[in-house]
């Protein structure tokens, strides 16, 4: 307990000097010895007991520093809950397979009343100025913490400020306000507490990996959305999984996008905990309704959700 409430401590601290909160999370986590999770083990005891303490004390630490104003922003969302029953939506992640989309159907699904999820670098999608969003999801902290010196975050805050009909969704967590004018956003609980809940409530903390997809999977499904057209998720990720010369591992770009042909670095120690790690993208897709759900790409890896196509209305 000593060595928790160090760590807890250290977050603290660090929170108070405007540090991300995964930063502090893994100061925190260096501080109070808790096991490495990003290492292979195998399906052992001290495995599953160092996973489930590493996001436990996570969920402790942020759940701990939230302030009364962003558990007040939650509140706001819980009455979104089945606001939009038996209306369409579409999600559209940024996997390779969105280049495909059908955006006429997509589009006239929209006139229709649907509404359209958009997600990360949605805006390099070439069909971004085609087919604008209702809502555009950012959970990663990048988004928050890297406007000024990233150029290409820079671009995607300016697709949401020339789209004043885009309502964006971010994590409660997170003060937006500087960084757009004028645009609606709604606020999701991103803290995770996978393996110790099955939820997929966003007003609450996830039970499912964090993904930014599952995110907005969670928060159509939540808001009554059906059926919920899924496109751009391929799901197969790890298939770009490589070792740089100093056998780090990294994963090699896989998006409906251009983008620069360089691998980035995971905070994963070998290929096999990388595996592992994606091997949870699909386990926890169980915990969402998924007879709400149509794939819009058949020949992705999710076997567990009904392949389709949107109606040509």
């Amino acid at each position: 307990m000593d060595s928790l409430s160090k760590g807890l401590d250290t977050a603290s601290r660090m929170l108070r000097r405007h540090a991300s909160y995964t930063e502090a999370f893994h100061a925190a986590a260096q501080a109070a010895s808790l096991p490495d999770v990003w290492s292979y083990r195998g399906l052992s005891v001290s495995r599953v007991l160092a996973v489930r303490l590493y996001v436990l004390s996570g969920w402790l630490v942020k759940t701990v520093s939230m302030t009364s104003s962003q558990k007040s922003r939650l509140a706001e969302t819980r009455h979104l809950r089945n606001a939009y029953q038996s209306q369409s939506a579409l999600v559209v992640a940024t996997g390779p397979s969105a280049a495909q989309l059908n955006v006429g159907a997509a589009a006239r699904m929209q006139v229709a009343g649907g509404q359209v999820f958009a997600l990360n670098f949605y805006n390099e999608c070439h069909f971004s100025d085609e087919l604008v969003p209702n809502f555009y999801v950012l959970t990663d902290p990048r988004w928050f913490s890297q406007l000024d010196d990233d150029s290409r975050v820079q671009a995607t805050w300016e697709y949401i400020r020339r789209h004043p009909s885009v309502t964006l969704v971010a994590p409660a967590t997170v003060e937006v306000g500087p960084l757009y004018s004028g645009t609606k956003c709604i606020y999701v609980n991103t803290i995770g507490l996978d393996g110790w809940t099955r939820n997929t409530n966003p007003t609450r903390a996830r039970g499912y990996v964090g993904l930014t997809a599952y995110t907005a999977m969670a928060l159509a499904q939540f808001m009554g959305f059906e059926p919920i057209y899924l496109c751009g998720f391929d799901s197969d990720a790890f298939r770009g999984i490589v070792l740089d010369d100093d056998l780090q591992v990294g994963l090699a770009p896989h998006h409906a996008y251009r983008e620069h042909a360089f691998a980035r670095l995971l905070p994963i120690k070998s290929v096999d905990a990388a595996l592992e790690f994606y091997a949870r993208h699909f386990h926890d897709l169980q915990l969402f309704d998924l007879d709400r759900f149509v794939n819009l790409t058949p020949n992705s890896l999710l076997g567990s959700i009904r392949s389709g196509f949107i109606p040509d209305l």
